[in-house]
């Protein structure tokens, strides 16, 4: 014969086990969103050379998707990139100096979309 208090008892170990679950699988969610959104930190621009004459001034941007707000396309690399568009807008620069770097995003029905813009001075070795 099983008493009322046996099957409370029963139903508080059970209720705690799916508490338990539920708390290891939010921490779970948490260190897998985490880690999937970081990244290396990236050298955008050397360091100028001891010597160097202006070029003039040199602008660049680029775009990038995160698909369903998960998966990066081509988001990782926009400001690498942007600065890399102004180096070729600036004919035969080496490097920018006094760079102002921007960043614009906004939602679109695939996930959000972001912008790097990078301008500066273009200078070239002497």
């Amino acid at each position: 014969m099983v008493n009322e208090s046996s099957h409370s008892h029963q139903r508080h170990w059970q209720t705690a086990g799916k508490l338990k679950r539920g708390i290891f699988f939010a921490y779970g969610l948490l260190i897998a969103s985490t880690v999937a959104c970081s990244g290396n930190l990236q050298l955008v621009a050397p360091r100028l050379p001891a010597d160097y004459a202006d070029i003039g001034p040199a602008a660049g941007g680029a775009c990038g998707l995160q698909f369903l707000g998960l998966i990066p396309i081509m988001s990782r690399s926009t400001l690498s990139r942007a600065y890399e568009q102004a180096l070729a807008n600036s004919a035969g620069a080496l490097s920018l100096r006094d760079v102002t770097v921007s960043e614009t995003w906004a939602w679109t029905p695939l996930g959000p979309y972001f912008c790097a813009n990078v301008s500066g001075i273009g200078i070239k070795r002497r």
